[in-house]
């Protein structure tokens, strides 16, 4: 299907296509008002996290192919709401005789599949492997729309394993897919991203356009860098089969009542299930007084690959995964929490709205006094949701410094 000119239902306000998809792209729940569904109320609603499964199913009838992935990608903040994910399961399984009204060739279009991917890699983060593969295997597409779409979300959901990949698109590819992959490679917001981004403004090859945007994404790192950034993982192979992980054997209950047995701890590693994964971790900390299992957070922390060839790495190196391992790791061990903490304090700025969160919580349980400053900046600049998640966690430091940010 061709994208027109100017897409969307006839009596909505235009943009141009251009300035269109560079809005989309970089912040696409802002351009909902102007025009996405046929009724204003579907548009509140969707936004407002009113709208039913009904209302979501009939504007999955629209075969515009803009709206469709606008419409997706709102669907993000229904990651709360198990039908809802369902549902988009059902549209990345493609069963469409499930829901025969829908507009099935709009749904199947790689620039549509890319924002499943992106949305159900937070949604439904069982199955996280099989949608960061795709998104890592269409980095390429011969659709510009797809390797945007591909650059946004990996800024999104990666961590320092997509640095080179963001920067390789950003020198090689058009401008309107390279400011995608250079606002990721911000929103990503490690030492190591920085430093992609410093190698393309000095790079002489390198547009002037494409650095007037790298200029204007550096502008917005934080002043205070993190000392530890993002772990490192290798590049998945473009043609390698999504891995299934044998199926969990321990639950967070039994782990947190100690009836788990090392062996059973370890499995917990060897699947694809990131929630069973975090809350797993979460409930450890019952754990620390046994030597092995210290030995093994620390595999993972070190992602020592070749000792346990059997876990499932991607999985692992994901930063929701990373945030409890260094907070579990901090609990442990205060007297040498500093590295976890750092890393902490760098995942405030990713660019993944749910690590960031993860983040704020974790630095309420186990931060110190340098701390502070990172929660402070975090109440003055994120919205308010997010904000009160950083007072709260202000208020659980046992600190005259963070009695002291909270005072007006």
């Amino acid at each position: 299907m061709e994208l027109q000119e100017q897409a969307g239902t006839d009596d909505a306000p235009r943009i141009p296509c251009k300035d269109y998809w560079k809005t989309v792209l970089k912040n696409p729940l802002k351009i909902f008002r102007v025009r996405c569904y046929t009724t204003e109320e579907i548009d509140e609603d969707l936004i407002q996290k009113k709208a039913t499964l009904d209302d979501v199913l009939r504007i999955l009838k629209d075969d515009d192919l803009v709206s469709m992935r606008l419409s997706i990608a709102a669907l993000e903040g229904y990651w709360d709401r198990p039908e809802f994910m369902a549902l988009l399961r059902d549209l990345w399984l493609d069963r469409s005789e499930r829901y025969p009204g829908l507009s099935w060739d709009v749904i199947r279009q790689p620039s549509v599949r890319s924002t499943l991917a992106e949305v159900l890699a937070t949604g439904d983060p069982s199955h996280f492997s099989e949608y960061y593969g795709y998104l890592l295997r269409n980095h390429r597409h011969e659709d510009r729309h797809v390797r945007a779409a591909v650059a946004g979300a990996l800024g999104s959901l990666g961590g320092n394993d997509v640095v080179p990949l963001l920067e390789e698109m950003a020198r090689r590819d058009d401008i309107f897919v390279a400011n995608n992959a250079i606002g990721s490679l911000r929103g990503i917001g490690t030492v190591e991203a920085r430093v992609a981004l410093e190698r393309l403004v000095d790079d002489p090859t390198i547009s002037q356009e494409k650095k007037e945007t790298t200029r204007s994404q550096l502008a917005k790192f934080r002043s205070a860098e993190p000392a530890v950034a993002f772990p490192n993982c290798p590049d998945t192979p473009q043609n390698r089969p999504v891995r299934q992980g044998p199926e969990s054997r321990v639950g967070a209950e039994q782990i947190r009542t100690r009836e788990a047995s090392y062996d059973e701890l370890s499995s917990l590693f060897a699947q694809d299930r990131m929630i069973e994964i975090v809350n797993g971790l979460n409930a450890m900390t019952v754990y620390s007084g046994d030597p092995r299992v210290l030995k093994l957070w620390q595999d993972l922390w070190d992602e020592e690959r070749s000792e346990r060839p059997e876990f499932s790495w991607d999985c692992l190196s994901h930063p929701m995964v990373r945030v409890s391992l260094a907070k579990l790791l901090a609990e442990v061990d205060r007297a040498d929490s500093a590295a976890y903490r750092a890393y902490l304090r760098g995942a405030l700025a990713h660019q993944n709205r749910h690590v960031r969160a993860a983040a704020v919580f974790a630095l309420g349980e186990v931060g110190l006094v340098e701390d502070v400053p990172f929660l402070e900046e975090t109440v003055l600049t994120e919205d308010v949701d997010m904000a009160l998640q950083a007072v709260g966690a202000l208020a659980r430091l046992d600190s005259g410094h963070a009695r002291d940010a909270l005072t007006p």
